[in-house]
């Protein structure tokens, strides 16, 4: 949903963005769960039918991604505060013998949109399943959440059904140089990459 330990190298890809920020990879949830928290209550307030914590809290609701599954956790952080997250699975069920990887949470705090910040995130996850090998990957997102549905369509995301206020989106054969600045990354999936200063929106 959008809301309006492991391998290590340097990435040598670059966005089009207003001011420099980093995406860095989380492997345990620790203090930040608390800046995880405070983006995602933030980027709710506009739709705050779409704030479903299954029952458990913010924080209870964002820990049980680690406890239930081995997730990819990508941070953006600018100076220090962070500016959006998402949390990807690259095989969060089998069908047809196949794996089908998953969005499970996609937050940019609202302030801060317009910066590429979720087309930059967005493609590092895709990324990550990818270059698992996973070829299909899918979403939930609110019906009427306009900006996460468009974002999803530029990167071939497509509609399978409603079911109430949500609408299941799969994204079926990952290639390169689909979606928004697409590249691939090479065959490690990186730690950390940083975008430089440049001019352009979201």
């Amino acid at each position: 949903m959008l809301a309006n330990a492991g391998e290590t190298g340097e990435c040598d890809r670059r966005c089009s963005l207003e001011t420099d920020f980093k995406i860095h990879k989380l492997n345990q949830p620790g203090t930040q769960i608390t800046e995880m928290a405070n983006v995602y209550k933030k980027a709710y307030r506009k739709y705050p039918e779409y704030a479903d914590t299954l029952g458990k809290g913010v924080f209870g609701y964002l820990e049980s991604f680690w406890e239930e599954s081995s997730p990819e956790v990508l941070i953006a952080e600018s100076e220090g505060e962070m500016l959006g997250f998402i949390i990807v699975d690259r095989c969060w069920q089998i069908r047809n013998k196949e794996s089908l990887g998953e969005v499970h949470e996609f937050v940019i705090d609202y302030e801060h949109r317009g910066r590429r910040l979720g087309s930059t995130l967005l493609t590092a996850g895709i990324d990550f399943v990818e270059n698992h090998g996973t070829g299909k990957i899918g979403l939930w997102v609110g019906n009427h959440n306009k900006p996460a549905l468009s974002l999803y369509k530029k990167f071939g995301f497509k509609k399978l059904f409603s079911e109430k206020k949500w609408t299941k989106m799969e994204r079926h054969g990952i290639k390169k140089n689909q979606g928004p600045n697409r590249r691939i990354l090479t065959k490690r999936m990186y730690n950390e990459f940083e975008i430089p200063n440049s001019r352009a929106a979201l």
